[in-house]
């Protein structure tokens, strides 16, 4: 019986590792939920970017200039600070500051290529940059404010495209930036198996509930691949496992487990402790 159950719990640990493509490289580790945690910003970046240009493509008929109030009054502030205490930001913010504040306005035409200008900026600088990363997400923050009056007032087309696009940015970038797990690995901060212990802790459903909602299919599927191996590795010693410590690393995590496991993974879980129970009593 106790090899059965071993056999079981395996079983247990492979139909979950399942989800996660053959092609991903050292799946159900916690580098694996790393990268896919990476993934998911960069697919969610380029939807947002997508999601952009379709709106500045239907924004640019309109001849109307557009204030830059928000990103100008940033660009000062953030200048002068850097003038009080040399050294906070890179010369390519400093340059991108410098050229948001000798424009007023800008054309509807131009929209596409002043957004892109500031992506390319965040995308060159360095892990530890992280004062010129938060100073150029704000102007990016900055330029959407600018461009609501506009598009809300021309309406239409172009007013649904601006809600979409912001709308999307908000939900599914800012929120993975702002998630109190996941922004600090994406943020450099810190490393993957940190992450990992992090994202699943015992009885934080609330905590666990916002990482999962954070992640795309993929990166929920990682991340549940890496727990339960973690759980299972743990459990094995000089090649045999240990099915009742498996089953105990798991209900270690409490309320969190509900989160985290699908509800047909969690019934499985839930007949496997019972019958390892029946068998070790």
């Amino acid at each position: 019986q106790a090899a059965g159950a071993g056999n079981m719990a395996k079983d247990f640990v492979d139909t979950i590792k399942s989800e996660v493509p053959d092609s991903i490289t050292g799946k159900g580790t916690a580098a694996s939920f790393g990268q896919a945690v990476q993934d998911t910003m960069s697919a969610n970046k380029q939807t947002a970017k997508e999601l952009y240009d379709t709106f500045a493509q239907k924004a640019a008929a309109s001849s109307e200039q557009i204030p830059l109030k928000n990103m100008q009054e940033l660009a000062k502030q953030a200048l002068y600070s850097e003038a009080q205490f040399p050294g906070q930001i890179s010369s390519a913010v400093k340059s991108n500051l410098k050229a948001v504040l000798a424009r007023d306005t800008v054309s509807p035409s131009d929209l596409t290529k002043l957004n892109h200008s500031i992506n390319a900026v965040i995308a060159d600088l360095p892990a530890d940059a992280s004062s010129s990363r938060a100073i150029m997400r704000q102007m990016k923050d900055a330029l959407y404010k600018d461009l609501e009056p506009f598009a809300q007032g021309t309406g239409g087309d172009v007013a649904d495209a601006f809600t979409k696009a912001t709308d999307f940015y908000k939900s599914n970038v800012g929120a993975l930036k702002d998630n109190k797990i996941l922004g600090p690995y994406l943020n450099g901060k810190i490393d993957s198996d940190r992450l990992l212990d992090s994202a699943i802790k015992k009885n934080t459903p609330e905590m666990t509930a916002s990482v999962m909602k954070s992640l795309n299919p993929e990166g929920q599927g990682q991340l549940r691949a890496a727990v339960v191996s973690r759980a299972f590795n743990d459990a094995v010693k000089d090649g045999v496992v240990d099915p009742v410590k498996f089953v105990n690393n798991l209900s270690k995590l409490g309320g969190s487990l509900n989160e985290f496991l699908t509800r047909p993974q969690m019934a499985q879980f839930t007949g496997m402790r019972k019958f390892f129970d029946t068998i070790h009593s």
